[in-house]
């Protein structure tokens, strides 16, 4: 499948055999677009995340690398552009070559391939799953519109769900909460846009309306608004019964567990951790198991076991790096990071987690995704 080739040290982009030298900002736009491709981006944006704070760019900068680029580019326009699109700012498209797909109008084989995903997200492998999908044209099938979705989600494409107009609102409004969830600092803000969706009866698809009153209660918990955190687990406790998914019910138990750590109540959370336990002994999980460690390491350092706690932690990270799912191991970096704001037990850990919190704020580009949710939801809500 033909691709782009970045070359670093010598600013040049390779296609096939063909390389083009490249300025250095020309460079660093392209490989930005690039790896973003399909996305629009503002001239604001573009100079924030590539020019940086340390020059003094302008608008006219951005377009008038945009043009040397399309010059220097124009013979592979069959394959890519970079478009002005009116009001919004740019996006650099990229046309996968296609062959014919003899399995395109094969409904068994389509079958097997959504039961292949169904069955990689049951047991929490994310890895699997975009290493499917990665490799759909070369395997001859497309992602049904669910797993199109929700895979650019899981690999952390955030931005599109910002841009995209190919998805009505209330189809992305769960994944836009929970991203707000993860970036915004204040979980106050956080809960009070929960609780507008769900009074507001927007209509999520399948369960996310349930996902969203099982997430409140670590809202609460942050909020240190216990009693209506403890309202909120009976709550969800009804939910989760009716549903009788070993999933939801994990997420429940590691809500509640939050809740019990917070309050330090030792026989609720030993209990809540064996039935935690025993449900990921019948059906493992790896996203589970790795969010399920990294709460028994907090448990540890609450009973005055830090180094066991320090060892728990980093291997729930390590499990959740390998899954791939980009949205929980960022949601644990920040469970982490609260946690030792909350109870600061060990200072090196802590720093250690703080910087890797940090980091990711700067990857995703936190500050300016919690703009452009707040203004999605001011335009929505």
């Amino acid at each position: 499948m033909e691709t782009l080739q970045f070359y670093d040290e010598a600013y040049e982009v390779c296609l096939n055999s063909e390389r083009i030298a490249l300025l250095p900002k020309e460079y660093a736009l392209l490989r930005f677009l690039f790896t973003r491709r399909n996305q629009v981006f503002r001239r604001s944006d573009l100079l924030d995340l590539v020019w940086g704070q340390d020059e003094m760019p302008t608008d006219r900068t951005v377009d008038d690398h945009v043009y040397r680029l399309r010059k220097k580019l124009h013979g592979w326009r069959h394959l890519l552009t970079i478009e002005t699109v009116r009001g919004m700012g740019y996006r650099l498209t990229w046309k996968e070559p296609k062959g014919q797909n003899l399995l395109e109008n094969n409904p068994e084989f389509a079958g097997h391939v959504r039961h292949m995903l169904e069955m990689y997200h049951g047991l929490g492998m994310g890895a699997a799953m975009q290493t499917l999908s990665a490799n759909k044209d070369v395997l001859g099938f497309e992602l049904d519109p669910f797993y199109a979705v929700y895979l650019r989600f899981v690999s952390g494409d955030f931005r599109w769900f910002l841009t995209t107009s190919d998805l009505p609102f209330n189809e992305k409004l769960f994944y836009l909460a929970h991203l707000y969830f993860i970036a915004e600092e204040d979980s106050a803000k956080v809960l009070d846009l929960y609780k507008r969706i769900v009074d507001g009866k927007q209509q999520l698809p399948g369960l996310w309306e349930e996902e969203l009153q099982i997430n409140m209660i670590s809202l609460l918990v942050e909020a240190k608004q216990w009693q209506q955190a403890a309202d909120q687990i009976q709550k969800v406790e009804k939910i989760v019964a009716r549903i009788q998914s070993p999933s939801y019910t994990l997420t429940f138990l590691f809500q509640h567990i939050c809740y019990l750590l917070d309050r330090q109540d030792v026989a609720g959370a030993e209990e809540a951790f064996t039935q935690a336990n025993a449900l990921l002994a019948a059906k493992p999980m790896q996203r589970e198991q790795g969010m399920l460690v990294i709460l028994e390491g907090m448990w540890q350092y609450l009973q005055g076991l830090p180094e066991q706690g320090r060892l728990s932690l980093d291997k729930g990270i390590e499990i959740l790096q390998r899954t791939r799912f980009i949205p929980h191991y960022l949601f644990a970096v920040r469970k982490i990071d609260r946690f030792f704001q909350a109870f600061p037990v060990d200072s090196v850990w802590q720093q250690k987690y703080k910087k890797e919190w940090a980091r990711v704020c700067e990857e995703y580009q936190f500050p300016l995704l919690r703009r452009q949710l707040v203004d999605v939801f001011a335009r929505h809500l």
